[in-house]
């Protein structure tokens, strides 16, 4: 598999305006979205894809969610953080 899906670091301003009222200030995920390019890069990974070949999930984003599914304390602090970890992502996939 290949990495020919760079990820955007940069949150685009519907997914902010979208987003950003429904987190708290002190929330896991507004910390990430606002700190992501400083923590990991799509850099940090290159090693590990081929040149050529099927595109795969961008790592980044494999981070994100695996790290989405380990913050919560509850259920409904899963079920949040889930969908804003799914919304912040998938803008962020197609730009």
């Amino acid at each position: 598999m290949s990495m020919q899906t760079p990820f955007a670091a940069e949150i685009p301003e519907e997914t902010r305006r979208l987003v950003e009222p429904l987190l708290t200030a002190d929330s896991v995920c507004r910390l990430v979205g606002n700190e992501i390019e400083q923590i990991i890069s799509d850099e940090d990974f290159l090693d590990m894809y081929a040149d050529e070949g099927r595109p795969a999930v961008n790592p980044v984003v494999l981070a994100l969610a695996n790290s989405a599914s380990c913050v919560s304390t509850s259920d409904q602090a899963y079920a949040q953080t889930s969908r804003m970890a799914g919304i912040w992502v998938s803008t962020r996939i197609m730009t």
